[in-house]
């Protein structure tokens, strides 16, 4: 067995042989400690390999929560031995779902072990009584230190176990503060691999950063197998969880919330959440289908175009890429000959959610000509396409499902670029090939 003596910074985990003033990683003071290291020499290891034939197919029998938008984002259910990451700003809802997914799991007879780092037990019982929490075989603990985390799930034997969150716990041996990157890797490394060896499906709970990435090394989420971020503005009750990661689902695929009293309650049918005729019927305002994943349902965009006396106009926009809005207001320039040299644009997509489809081009333009012409364009109208730097409105993906769920909520017509003429659609179309046709068609 090796020795030697290093020097680790107990902010960040960054090592060195010799002691520093200051952290070249953290660029903290006075934050090197001296540090024995053992490396033991251990044989190597003769390794395993097997032909495709040999390898053995376990059978897909997932754990379902019955919590239909939990279960669609994590692709049909919880597979034994996943390991789930769940990131999201504090206080943003990410230990209230847990509860909740925690006891509809323990319904169907499962055992579950929750581990705190945050709260008491007696501040987990509040909360779990304020949304009614009735899980027999739930077992909760509140440690920090992996080494006793470990006895805790020897002890409870659970099929799932919770970790709330990543941040706050930390291994004995590294001598580091809890939710340093060197703490973050080791711990999740650790705990992946006990459980994995168990067949053990664990969630761990982190933090998000300012730039709304999961705060720690990057490599924590290539350890795991699925990665999600719980979305949302905590002024609004509008809660996404979106799957960014998942080896036994599709990605991208979303599931909506609205944060009530007793916890997190479904938004089974998101289009009427987001859609409001009554707006609709004001200048300014259009609805479109917006696709997450494989999910389908509407949203409305409001624009409010008014006049400023100063020599730089504002631009804002809330729920769309900022220069997205920048192009369209480009095109309706150069291409329809509007001048917004003296107009204040705000563009706003109602609900709190962020629209990446190219899909919203066309109602983006739309609502900001409704505004500046203050005529509607109708309660019962959808429009869709995205928009080139030239005026041309393009085709997007899944015009068919988009067109479908605009029917199914009684819209009745449908502005859109050209589409197939085989297919029926069972909603009146018009079709427009550039702005100008979409411009006379509504606004004469």
């Amino acid at each position: 067995m090796k020795k030697k003596n290093v020097f680790v910074c107990e902010v960040c985990g960054y090592t060195t042989p010799k002691w520093l003033g200051r952290c070249p990683q953290c660029e903290e003071w006075d934050t090197f400690r001296e540090m024995e290291v053992k490396k033991e020499e251990k044989p190597a290891k003769a390794p395993t390999i097997k032909r495709y034939n040999e390898l053995k197919e376990e059978a897909d029998e997932r754990i379902k929560t019955d919590i239909e938008e939990f279960d669609r984002v994590m692709g049909g259910g919880l597979v034994p031995g996943n390991q789930v990451l769940i990131g999201g700003e504090p206080g943003i809802g990410k230990s209230t779902i847990m509860l909740q997914v925690a006891d509809a799991i323990s319904k169907k007879g499962n055992t579950v072990l929750y581990v705190s780092g945050e709260e008491s037990l007696s501040q987990i019982r509040m909360r779990a009584k304020r949304i009614g929490f009735s899980g027999e075989n739930v077992f909760f603990s509140s440690e920090i230190e992996v080494e006793s985390i470990e006895e805790a799930i020897e002890k409870a034997s659970p099929s799932v176990a919770i970790f709330d969150s990543l941040q706050t716990m930390k291994i004995y041996e590294i001598p580091s503060v809890p939710g340093t990157p060197s703490q973050l890797k080791e711990v999740t490394q650790r705990l992946t691999k006990f459980c994995k060896s168990r067949n053990i499906s664990a969630f761990f709970l982190a933090h998000v950063t300012k730039e709304g990435i999961i705060a720690g090394p990057k490599l924590v989420e290539h350890i795991v197998d699925t990665v999600l971020y719980l979305e949302g503005e905590k002024n609004t009750s509008l809660r996404i969880l979106r799957s960014i990661k998942n080896r036994f689902g599709s990605t991208n695929e979303i599931g909506i919330f609205e944060m009530e009293e007793m916890g997190l309650k479904e938004v089974k049918n998101p289009s009427s959440f987001f859609i409001s005729e009554s707006t609709l019927e004001s200048p300014g305002s259009v609805a479109f289908p917006h696709i997450e994943g494989n999910r389908v349902f509407l949203l409305e965009v409001q624009a409010l175009a008014s006049y400023t006396p100063f020599g730089t106009p504002r631009r804002v926009s809330i729920g769309i890429d900022y220069n997205r809005v920048s192009i369209l207001l480009a095109v309706i320039e150069n291409k329809l000959g509007i001048d917004l040299r003296t107009k204040d644009i705000f563009i706003n997509v109602v609900g709190g959610i962020f629209v990446r489809d190219p899909s919203a081009d066309l109602p983006v333009l739309l609502s900001v000509l409704s505004s500046l012409r203050n005529r509607k364009i109708g309660p019962k109208i959808v429009a869709f396409g995205e928009i080139g730097l030239t005026g041309e409105v393009r085709r997007v993906t899944d015009a068919e499902k988009r067109l479908l769920e605009a029917k199914k909520l009684g819209f009745e017509l449908a502005i859109v670029p050209p589409l197939e003429k085989t297919k029926k659609y069972g909603i009146e179309l018009k079709e427009v090939k550039n702005v100008k046709e979409a411009v006379n068609l509504l606004f004469g």
